[in-house]
């Protein structure tokens, strides 16, 4: 799981695991990247694309995230929002 996913290329930590996982969650939160996102997934059917701001709590938290992906937990997460980045750890 990424934050911040933009294209899902660009500045990627995960990019290189696209053939690696079965999904990886891509969450990127401006809607304008978001469509870039989207085609990306298209080329790869193991990005789960998701638009949304990671947030502590709530719908777009990493649990809900990733129960809503079909997933029961992580062997990757990236971390690199500029904000809250302890509090979404922590989470």
């Amino acid at each position: 799981m990424e934050f911040g996913a933009w294209d899902g290329k660009h500045f990627s930590n995960t990019y290189a695991r696209v053939y690696t996982f079965d999904k990886l969650i891509l969450v990127e939160g401006d809607p304008k990247k978001f469509k870039d996102l989207k085609e990306t997934a298209n080329e790869h059917k193991s990005i789960v694309p998701v638009l949304a701001f990671i947030e502590p709590t709530g719908d777009n938290c990493v649990d809900k995230i990733v129960e809503n992906a079909g997933l029961s937990e992580l062997d990757l997460l990236s971390v690199a929002i500029d904000s809250h980045d302890l509090a979404i750890i922590e989470s």
